[in-house]
């Protein structure tokens, strides 16, 4: 069988892979020829880059026409857990607000944002940091869910 040449017309996301049927990763930056026995079983681990795949097939002194294949990647959104929708505090009390996130990836930067904290209220986390809303809005970083903890004023609305 001839040897195929894939070459991926796009810059690579670092972290998509091919791997064939034996599960070795088979590296590529842009371009890469593949034995039949590659070829088997050949699987895209997507990153997170669309791209348009060029297939040609060479035995050496020919090669075919180039085919293509359209790939896109469908982007997921991360895990959002709220340990309970429904918490009440005393008037200048705190409350833990229990939330957490699971980014899809685990290199994933995943921030979470809150509307509608009422103007007297103010956040910390667990390093007892005090956390600036803004408008009634605040956007976090994993790391300041960790103890997110909202300490109530007067109000129950914004």
């Amino acid at each position: 069988m001839p040897a195929t040449r894939l070459r991926q017309d796009y810059r690579a996301s670092a972290d998509a892979t091919l791997t064939d049927s034996n599960h070795d990763t088979l590296t590529s930056r842009g371009s890469i020829t593949l034995s039949a026995a590659e070829l088997a079983g050949l699987t895209l681990h997507a990153g997170d880059t669309n791209a348009t795949l060029t297939v040609t097939a060479s035995n050496g002194t020919a090669t075919s026409a180039p085919q293509t294949i359209a790939l896109t990647v469908t982007p997921e959104a991360p895990a959002l857990t709220i340990a309970s929708p429904t918490l009440t505090v005393s008037e200048d009390g705190t409350v833990a607000l229990g939330i957490g996130e699971t980014p899809i990836n685990a290199g994933d930067t995943v921030t979470v944002k809150i509307t509608g904290l009422p103007a007297d209220a103010t956040l910390t986390d667990s390093n007892h940091d005090t956390l600036t809303i803004t408008a009634g809005s605040i956007t976090l970083s994993a790391a300041e869910l960790a103890g997110l903890t909202l300490h109530a004023g007067d109000t129950n609305a914004p």
